[in-house]
C-alpha cells in the first residue's frame, strides 16, 4: 500500500495497535456467578429480556468445564 492512498494512515495505525497488544499475557479468569450476573442485568437494564437471556446463556456456556464437555463427547 502506497502512503498516498486514502486508507494508508488508518491501516498503519490499526496494524501498529495490533502489534502493540500483549499477545503473550493471559488474564486471570474469575469464577462466574450466574445469579449475580442476572441480578445485575435486571437491576441495571430495564426490558431487553431476550438480550439479557442470551448473555446469561453465554456466561453459562463459559462456566462449563471444557474437559467435562470433551469427556462427554467421547462417550
Amino acid at each position: 500500500m502506497q502512503p498516498q492512498q486514502p486508507g494508508y494512515n488508518s491501516s498503519r495505525v490499526y496494524l501498529e495497535l495490533l502489534a502493540d497488544l500483549p499477545w503473550q499475557t493471559v488474564s486471570e479468569e474469575h469464577e462466574l456467578d450466574l445469579k449475580a450476573a442476572k441480578e445485575r442485568l435486571d437491576n441495571d437494564h430495564y426490558g431487553l429480556v431476550k438480550i439479557k437471556q442470551r448473555i446469561i446463556e453465554y456466561l453459562a456456556v463459559r462456566k462449563v468445564d471444557i474437559f467435562k464437555c470433551c469427556f462427554l463427547e467421547c462417550l
